[in-house]
Parts: structure tokens; sequence; C-alpha cells
């Protein structure tokens, strides 16, 4: 068993698609406010807090871990032999419920979280995996 070939452009395509999407869920236009509320901030400390960390960094580092995501999830596929965007979303949908689920939800259990910052949190990741899924599987 091995991961195979990795296309780089898929595996490019899907980490850009991956930051671009967490851009947009956690924007005022989408869930902003009320992860942060979920978090017991107000958009001010969070505004404070957030000043400390360069933007620059902040999407690097992002681009960064989206890559090693996709590129993992590009190998799983090939191992998994998923030859449409359909397998790939599955794929996606079961790695949610799997791991994504079970553990945010024993961290926000335990940490004694909001049950929003759970929804709004777990949502952004099923719908990056099943994108994810769907670009890596279709440009295979």
């Amino acid at each position: 068993m091995h991961f195979g070939v990795v296309d780089i452009y898929a595996v490019s395509a899907a980490s850009i698609a991956s930051v671009l999407l967490g851009y947009l869920w956690y924007s005022d236009f989408l869930f902003r406010k009320q992860w942060i509320k979920s978090m017991g901030r107000t958009p001010a400390q969070f505004s404070r807090e957030s000043k400390k960390f360069d933007k620059c960094v902040e999407l690097v580092l992002s681009l960064l871990t989206s890559f090693v995501m996709a590129a993992v999830f590009a190998g799983l596929l090939n191992m998994l032999q998923a030859e449409n965007a359909l397998g790939g979303i599955l794929v996606g949908i079961y790695i949610w419920m799997g791991f994504v689920v079970i553990v945010l939800g024993s961290m926000v259990f335990h940490e004694g979280r909001h049950s929003d910052y759970f929804l709004i949190t777990a949502g952004h990741r099923l719908i990056e995996l099943m994108m994810m899924g769907a670009i890596l599987s279709a440009m295979r």
C-alpha cells in the first residue's frame, strides 16, 4: 500500500480553496461574530489579540497547513482509489465523522466551550473536507 503519485496542481488548488473558504467562513459576512461570541470574547478583545499576529504570517501558515492536509488527503484518495468528485466528497465526510467530529467534540466538551463553537468550527471543516475531496479526486 502506498500513496501513489500526488498531483501538485490538485493539491495546490485544494489548499488555496481551503484558505479562501476559511477566510469567507470566519468573515463578518458569515460566522465571525457568532464564532467570537462562542469563545467568550468580544469583537474588540479578538481584534486586539489578532493584531499581535502578523497577517502575512497567518496567510503563510494557513497555506502551509492546508497544503500538507491536501497532500495527505490526496495520498489517501489514491490509496482508496477514489476516481471522481463524489468519491472524494464521501471520503471527506468519512474523515470528518471519524476524526474531526470526535476530536473537536471531545475538546469542546472537556474545555467547556459553547456548542455554537463546535457547530461553526465543525461545519467549516465538513465543507472544507468535502471541497478538498471533490477537487483532489476530480483533478487526478
